[in-house]
């Protein structure tokens, strides 16, 4: 399986919510990764993301570099370590960049580092606490060493069935590492979020953030369906499609000694 958006694959690692139980150490955890995601100006750290769901298995690579009010750059590597996706806030506007396409896409930026918190997936455990654990069932589980790094943690259950977890605090107050179960009728996929090499507050100005699309890279336009169609009373470009048995049809045949055609398109299954 390969996404094709971060914000789709990462983005595919994905709440709603009603009332929320949790207990004193795991609300002072949240509190706490929130008030050290307030108080940074600059954050970078390596990335390690991944998902498995049975056969389907996925395992990428990332850089993040933050800079407020709304500078960021996160570089994603595909399965195959080659670069796959850029996405980039210079300020103005954010832009997402697909590599192998050499295609971009430019949208608006939000005023803060909203762009780059994907709310909804583990990755937005860590840059944004405050929305992720929000109507969520949480509790303490205590101290426990993964890769040799002592985290604090806490267990989770997201409001609205989307998802349970676990969270792992490590020593600058954030969510260093999350794990997200969901689960889609009998199936269920684990994502899992790393962040290492993590500084907060090191060197950083606006100018590292500017855009510069590659050579060869093109944008990506907005269809404009409207252009697209055929003025009525204009000639249709003729067509063809297939039918039961593989037979093929043409418009220009199915025309021949008729007035109009309707095209109805449908499927089964």
């Amino acid at each position: 399986m390969r996404p094709r958006y971060l914000a789709l694959g990462i983005c595919g690692l994905l709440a709603a919510g009603s009332g929320a139980a949790a207990d004193e150490k795991s609300d002072a955890l949240i509190q706490k990764a929130t008030g050290a995601i307030a108080g940074f100006k600059t954050l970078r750290s390596q990335v390690s993301l991944s998902k498995d769901g049975g056969p389907q298995k996925m395992t990428m690579g990332a850089t993040v570099t933050l800079l407020k009010p709304n500078y960021g750059r996160l570089r994603i590597m595909g399965p195959d370590g080659k670069p796959w996706q850029t996405m980039v806030g210079d300020g103005k506007a954010f832009y997402v960049v697909m590599q192998e396409e050499k295609r971009f896409m430019k949208q608006p930026l939000s005023p803060d580092l909203g762009s780059f918190q994907f709310p909804g997936s583990p990755l937005g455990a860590a840059l944004a606490p405050g929305s992720f654990f929000k109507d969520a069932e949480h509790r303490y589980l205590g101290t426990e060493t993964v890769d040799g790094k002592s985290y604090e943690v806490i267990e989770f259950k997201r409001a609205g069935g989307a998802g349970t977890g676990k969270a792992f605090f490590g020593p600058s107050g954030l969510a260093e590492r999350v794990e997200l179960v969901e689960k889609e009728g009998e199936a269920s996929s684990t994502s899992t979020v790393v962040m290492t090499n993590l500084r907060l507050d090191t060197p950083a100005r606006p100018a590292e953030f500017a855009f510069k699309p590659g050579p060869g890279f093109k944008p990506v336009e907005e269809p404009s369906y409207e252009k697209a169609l055929v003025a009525v009373g204009k000639k249709a470009p003729d067509f063809r499609l297939p039918q039961l048995g593989g037979v093929q049809l043409a418009l220009s045949d199915a025309l021949k000694s008729k007035k109009a055609v309707l095209v109805n398109f449908w499927f089964y299954g």
